[in-house]
């Protein structure tokens, strides 16, 4: 059953806040939202603790996807990092 944490990422966007950021504020090791980044398996105490500290529901943190859309979702991150940082519409990697 894979998961994606997208929906984390895109609420520390609306609260302008850096993948690191929020390791700091939240005690989460930058290791753990690495695996999270991967879309790696992390404890349910992890998404629990997300959930406390954002006030919000697992669904906010994350979202379940098949195989394939994992594999889709890997493989153009896996593109747009090849391209370099100019080539992904003006991102500017603040998340990282």
């Amino acid at each position: 059953m894979p998961f994606s944490y997208k929906p984390l990422w895109k609420q520390l966007v609306d609260l302008d806040m850096t993948r690191k950021e929020f390791a700091k504020m939240s005690g989460i090791s930058v290791s753990t939202l690495t695996r999270m980044g991967r879309n790696d398996y992390v404890s349910l105490k992890i998404v629990d603790d997300i959930c406390s500290l954002l006030n919000c529901t697992p669904n906010d943190v994350m979202e379940h996807v098949t195989e394939e859309e994992l594999k889709n979702e890997k493989k153009r991150n896996r593109e747009r990092l090849l391209k370099g940082p100019n080539a992904s519409g003006g991102e500017s990697g603040q998340n990282e």
